[in-house]
């Protein structure tokens, strides 16, 4: 048999790569500029890619290494919406975040379509592939009302 009984497909992220985490972290404090953060992503992306591929899989993706996840990119491009909101409680002069407490969206608007959101990213990891198919995950809009 040389199709498995189930049919697997890969949702999500890839695990960032430890020196594209630490650029990123140089970027957020401007260590290091977008032109060079963007370099980075795109040999990034390039190597995940080769390397998903390499182990037979039909679909690619770019691992959502430009974003900090596959969800909270993508809606905050439909409006004022806050994607990884978590409530807070004062302590003293600090604001933290209550224990226990899972980050939810919080959306002050209307959803909004304005533009293409992942066009660019899909048009740049279709030109990296070789035998894959290319891949954007897109969140669903259920994810939203949690």
């Amino acid at each position: 048999m040389s199709q498995p009984p189930f049919r697997a497909d890969h949702i999500g992220s890839l695990l960032r790569p430890a020196h594209l985490l630490e650029l990123r972290r140089k970027h957020r404090f401007g260590q290091i500029s977008d032109a060079q953060m963007r370099q980075a992503e795109d040999a990034a992306i390039a190597e995940a890619v080769a390397l998903q591929e390499r182990v037979g899989l039909r679909l690619a993706t770019d691992g959502e290494f430009r974003r900090a996840s596959y969800h909270s990119f993508f809606f905050a491009q439909l409006g004022d919406i806050v994607p990884d909101w978590v409530p807070t409680e004062e302590q003293g002069q600090a604001v933290v975040p209550r224990r226990g407490v899972q980050p939810r969206a919080r959306i002050n608007s209307r959803l909004q379509w304005k533009k293409a959101i992942h066009v660019e990213d899909f048009r740049f990891l279709k030109g990296l592939v070789k035998s894959a198919t290319p891949k954007i995950t897109i969140p669903g809009p259920c994810a939203l009302h949690f």
